[in-house]
């Protein structure tokens, strides 16, 4: 007798359940390859998705300053557009934005960046959150709603 890997002997009873239980597992692991190429597949497209948004959104904050950088800050200053524009970039980069960092990026005096950071957290598209480690400091993040309409919007 000849002793099988599955540990059935000949051809019997044991031999035909091992045989089937051998081309169900390698079902199974057919399918759980498939399964893996697929999520494979979508995380990358969807990679390639939030990679074109990022691009796009990336040179709109690039195109701004040159703008400012021809124009001067004052004929086409948008402190919220400019907030926005950083938060989001920002989001999709995984960096935290701290109040004062949202005002640089708005070309705007602080008095008028934080009027437009006010606006937007009552707008609900901006909220603040405690910096962990300096209670002086403030972090500012998107809110989901935001994130989706300028998701949609660069894309």
């Amino acid at each position: 007798m000849v002793a099988h890997p599955t540990g059935g002997h000949g051809r019997g009873e044991s031999g035909k359940s091992a045989v089937e239980a051998d081309r169900i597992i390698l079902e199974i692991e057919t399918r759980l390859h498939r399964l893996i190429e697929s999520s494979r597949r979508e995380a990358g497209a969807a990679a390639s998705a939030q990679s074109s948004v990022l691009a796009a959104a990336a040179e709109a904050c690039a195109a701004r300053r040159r703008l400012y950088a021809l124009f001067g800050r004052r004929l086409f200053c948008d402190p919220s557009w400019d907030i926005l524009l950083e938060l989001f970039v920002s989001t999709l980069e995984g960096r935290k934005v701290t109040v004062s960092t949202a005002c640089m990026a708005a070309c705007a005096p602080t008095t008028t960046a934080l009027r437009h950071i006010a606006y937007l957290v009552q707008e609900g598209l901006v909220v603040r959150r405690p910096h962990p480690a300096d209670a002086r400091s403030t972090y500012l993040e998107l809110t989901g709603p935001a994130v989706a309409k300028l998701t949609q919007y660069f894309s």
